[in-house]
């Protein structure tokens, strides 16, 4: 009876937990891109078009600072959390953990503003860049003592999920309101309010874990702990950043050869095939423990196993290619205000979600293994491929050059993938 109910309980928990999640990325997501619809539909195409660039690359910065903490505080507190929670030693040690990863994201942060300072000074940024830059900088700096990934180790992720669309929120309503005034003031305006987001979310984290009985304890970080903390840091950022830079090398290549009203449309056309890879992305991490047993009995024909054990998410990523293929075409049948091309564009970039999802279930197979620099090393070659693709393409051939691109780059991804399966089943 109490294994019945402890059962039941974790159940809970977990749906608890997902469910958060998801409306955390619904409220953060969803009102970004119903402000971005909103300027789209009153023609404030060069505002929306800076913000999502600006945006964009400040939330590039936010991930550099995490520098996958977000693991490793999670494996950590999880440990100690299944080991003994009301052990002090326990408690001094996660919180050890907790501000050696601090230092070295404390140093990122720094890094990062840095090399904002070292752009500005060899290029000229224009008045909505630079107050951009100086009121987003702190962010930075505050988010290097985020306590994410010890909420998700704790297993209250729910709350570390409501908590990340702050930020969002926060600069969704400061786009809405700079829709009216000078280009300089509205920089300043929503690099404010992407600080401010930051620095509420942390606040409500520290809350949080004072409120689960784990109220933040300063512990001095060793320089033997800091240096783990960067090498594990170091190593989970090889397996993230390729994708961060792929679709932010080409906003800079649309903004510098197509302009604002071009840029604007790839920047709403990505929000939407990424609100669908997520959600297919939590499908996938929902399939990855059923994969990795999979694996671990199944190695004879790696890929087939790979594909079966995820089939649910490669299924619903055709389902929602359906749906955004579908609202494109109603679009532009329906809406005459939208600028002209983003209902195409919206149609046509459908397939991506279809391609992408593949590839991300090749990465995941990957993972299972535990082949984490077979990982990056094939990330880096299908990202370069698709930047190399839209460097070539987008000039020509505007936005479908874009599309070209990522089409290329997933169907070497999956070309590399799949030669490196039958390698190891041989």
């Amino acid at each position: 009876m109490l294994k019945r109910m402890y059962a039941n309980s974790a159940y809970r928990a977990r749906i608890f937990n997902i469910t958060m999640l998801i409306c955390g990325y619904g409220f953060g997501q969803g009102s970004i891109f119903l402000a971005q619809t909103w300027l789209m539909t009153h023609d404030s195409l060069h505002l929306l078009s800076l913000f999502g660039t600006h945006f964009s690359f400040a939330m590039f910065g936010i991930i550099l600072v995490e520098a996958g903490s977000l693991v490793t505080l999670a494996r950590h507190s999880a440990s100690v959390f299944g080991q003994n929670k009301s052990n002090e030693l326990c408690r001094q040690g996660l919180w050890q953990k907790f501000w050696e990863v601090t230092a070295f994201r404390f140093a990122l942060s720094i890094m990062v503003i840095i090399s904002i300072i070292f752009y500005a000074l060899i290029y000229s940024m224009d008045e909505f860049s630079r107050n951009y830059a100086i009121f987003a900088a702190p962010a930075f700096v505050v988010w290097s003592f985020n306590g994410a990934g010890l909420l998700d180790g704790l297993k209250l992720s729910g709350i570390s999920g409501i908590s990340g669309s702050i930020a969002y929120i926060a600069s969704a309503s400061a786009l809405l309101l700079t829709q009216h005034v000078s280009l300089p003031m509205a920089g300043a305006v929503l690099g404010a309010a992407f600080s401010a987001g930051y620095i509420l979310t942390v606040c409500v984290q520290v809350v949080a874990l004072h409120a689960s009985g784990w109220t933040v304890q300063f512990r001095r970080p060793t320089r033997v702990g800091i240096s783990v903390a960067a090498h594990d840091g170091f190593a989970l950022l090889g397996s993230t950043l390729p994708g961060q830079f792929y679709f932010r090398g080409q906003l800079l290549l649309c903004s510098a050869w197509l302009g604002p009203v071009p840029t604007a449309i790839l920047v709403y056309v990505k929000q939407i095939i990424a609100a669908a890879t997520q959600l297919i992305g939590f499908i996938r991490r929902v399939e990855f423990p059923a994969l990795v047993a999979r694996l671990s009995s199944d190695s004879n024909n790696p890929i087939a196993t790979i594909m079966n054990a995820q089939r649910l998410g490669t299924w619903l990523s055709g389902i929602v290619a359906g749906i955004v293929f579908s609202g494109g075409l109603v679009l532009s049948q329906v809406h005459n205000t939208l600028p002209a091309g983003l209902p195409f564009y919206s149609a046509a970039f459908s397939i991506t979600i279809v391609s992408s999802s593949i590839v991300l279930a090749l990465q995941q197979g990957v993972s299972a293994l535990g082949l984490y620099r077979s990982l990056f090393f094939r990330s880096v070659v299908s990202t370069a491929a698709g930047l190399f693709v839209s460097y070539i393409l987008i000039k020509p051939f505007n936005l479908i050059g874009v599309l070209v691109a990522d089409l290329v780059s997933a169907a070497i991804g999956v070309i590399i993938f799949t030669l490196y399966f039958r390698n190891k089943s041989q």
